[in-house]
């Protein structure tokens, strides 16, 4: 638990320093896997829910910088493939993830929207690209058959994460903004799934994420 809160204060350090204007909010989305355990690049059968808390600063006008601490379940199993062997394989597994990123965001459009006399003005929304770095923590219950790990837990169960991705926000009101996004993770291990030797050790493990966030606006409402 220490190593957790130990991530979240760094991640946050910069938004303490700016607290005089910034955005607090909400995460859902949905969330899958792409690994050794799964065919194809989404597995419909194996979506899950995520959520999560969202800050985020606007630096400037068409550029953001928001931390992020999302949760979610991952999972997968040989029985949704239509490969022979590896239903017959019959791995499954199934982890809770928790991801603590720092992003950036190009917002195309900008995202100042007000006069100098605060009066709503100009862009209402844009579409943006984001990206960053930053942490995620699993720990894989993988089944073969009724055995459990059956290459063992000799692996690190805490990894770095590149989350990267498109979306799109619009202010609802002079506080509210509304975000949907798309994006995707690689956590530069084969071990999302508790499997590797057995699996494709020459790729890593992914997941694919669906958010919709919603924040408030604190400070100056200016900002979009």
């Amino acid at each position: 638990m220490k190593r957790v809160l130990n991530i979240i204060l760094i991640f946050l350090f910069p938004f303490i320093l700016s607290a005089q204007n910034f955005e607090g909010g909400l995460t859902f989305g949905l969330v899958t896997y792409h690994g050794d355990l799964v065919s194809d690049l989404v597995e419909i059968k194996e979506t899950k829910l995520s959520y999560g808390i969202v800050l985020r600063s606007v630096l400037a006008d068409k550029f953001s910088v928001r931390a992020n601490f999302l949760a979610a379940t991952l999972s997968g199993r040989d029985s949704n493939s239509s490969d022979p062997g590896k239903v017959n394989r019959g791995f499954h597994f199934k982890t809770k993830i928790y991801e603590f990123s720092l992003m950036g965001e190009w917002n195309i459009l900008g995202t100042s929207r007000s006069d100098k006399r605060g009066g709503l003005v100009g862009q209402k929304f844009t579409p943006y690209l984001f990206g960053g770095v930053g942490a995620v923590l699993f720990d894989p219950d993988v089944f073969e058959g009724t055995t459990q790990d059956p290459e063992g837990r000799d692996y690190t169960t805490l990894h770095v994460v590149i989350p990267t991705g498109v979306g799109f926000k619009m202010g609802l009101n002079e506080r509210f903004v509304l975000s949907v996004e798309l994006g995707g993770r690689t956590a530069f291990t084969d071990y999302l799934d508790g499997i590797s030797k057995l699996g494709n050790p020459s790729k890593n493990d992914w997941y694919w994420m669906g958010n919709i966030i919603v924040t408030y606006t604190f400070g100056n409402p200016s900002y979009f």
